[in-house]
């Protein structure tokens, strides 16, 4: 769940307005719960490109300060 957390104070949301729109926007005969992990793959994805790096500050060499 510590990830989720992550998200959700990131993201200034909920859990449940976070589940919420995942599951207005899932597939039918996709289950809430691996609409959910996508979600999540995605979204750290998304994160891991050069310009996420950077959004996150990344790089900077703190990391290993």
């Amino acid at each position: 769940m510590g990830r989720a957390k992550d998200i959700c104070t990131r993201e200034r949301r909920t859990i449940h307005e976070i589940c919420t729109r995942i599951n207005e926007r899932r597939t039918s005969g996709t289950s809430l719960t691996a609409a959910v992990r996508k979600f999540m793959v995605g979204y750290y994805r998304n994160a891991a490109t050069e310009d996420g790096h950077w959004r996150a500050g990344h790089g900077s060499g703190e990391t290993f300060a």
